[in-house]
């Protein structure tokens, strides 16, 4: 299929010292309200078997830290970031995101 030929690819770029954009790894954010106006995050990923791990503390998310279940997420009342990365086999593959509250609250629907 097209996603193993890519990552072929993408080995052959790390070989060769290139410079490329993971960007297939990365979620599409979707951002809606409950009734009681709390943000509701879900993610959707283009690349089977990539987990997305996220943090609302201000930390800096890895393999550890929870991955996204399939279930929306609950903006935390004193959050005011959402920093999410990608990991595939134990891998980071995808760019650290950082998403503000207020875009956050401007995506949403």
């Amino acid at each position: 299929t097209f996603i193993p030929r890519v990552e072929n690819h993408f080995q052959r770029f790390d070989a060769a010292g290139k410079k490329y954009a993971p960007s297939m790894y990365e979620p599409v954010v979707k951002v809606k309200k409950n009734p009681t106006g709390r943000l509701l995050i879900d993610f959707d990923v283009e690349v089977p078997g990539v987990d997305v791990h996220y943090s609302f503390d201000n930390s800096f998310p890895d393999n550890y830290y929870p991955s996204y279940s399939g279930k929306s997420l609950e903006m935390p009342v004193d959050a005011t970031k959402l920093r999410v990365i990608s990991y595939k086999n134990g891998e980071a593959v995808g760019r650290a995101m950082t998403f503000e509250l207020t875009e956050l609250k401007k995506r949403a629907k």
